[in-house]
């Protein structure tokens, strides 16, 4: 059965899905967790939310982290961590707004800094009324969020069963089939 998602004091909000904070007894400092992958990130109040820092490359340059996408960059995140598919980009027909566009499902949406994190606005026509989509699952409600969008369930298959394909010999998370389109 899997255990409800920890929360970050220090930010207030939900960890993505796998993720849990660390004290470290040596320099009681916190870190970010996710033992499945087998990963460790440093937080830093700097950074905006969803992001953490992952080390350093050799020649000394800081790497980030998304602990969503656990995509890799070297230069410094400018924006929330987006769940796995998104990108923001800037809207043509708008100039000056941009969206969240998702080229897997070929979905857009629209932020709002009044939802919380993981939820977009949609509208599937001009006259249509406006809806909410969590886009980790891409479930739509009508209703406007009050609580942070969760990924879906994680299902964690041990090497040593032969379900899964593991790898690296160590355990594959599977996200569990939860909404339309989910691939």
């Amino acid at each position: 059965m899997a255990s409800a998602p920890e929360t970050d004091p220090s930010a207030g909000t939900v960890l993505p899905m796998g993720w849990v904070i660390e004290r470290s007894a040596r320099t009681g400092l916190d870190h970010y967790v996710h033992e499945t992958r087998g990963l460790r990130l440093t937080p830093s109040p700097h950074l905006p939310r969803g992001w953490g820092i992952s080390g350093d490359t050799p020649e000394g340059y800081t790497r980030y982290m998304n602990m969503y996408s656990f995509y890799e960059q070297l230069a410094a995140p400018t924006s929330e961590a987006l769940p796995a598919g998104w990108i923001l980009q800037a809207s043509s027909s708008r100039p000056g707004l941009n969206y969240y566009w998702n080229a897997i499902h070929k979905l857009s949406a629209w932020p709002d800094a009044t939802l919380p994190h993981g939820w977009a606005v949609v509208q599937t026509a001009k006259d249509a009324p406006m809806q909410f989509m969590n886009m980790f699952t891409l479930s739509r409600v009508d209703a406007r969020p009050s609580a942070p969008a969760l990924p879906p369930a994680v299902v964690v298959y041990a090497a040593a069963t032969g379900v899964g394909g593991a790898g690296r010999g160590g355990a594959e998370a599977t996200p569990a089939r939860a909404g339309a389109g989910f691939a």
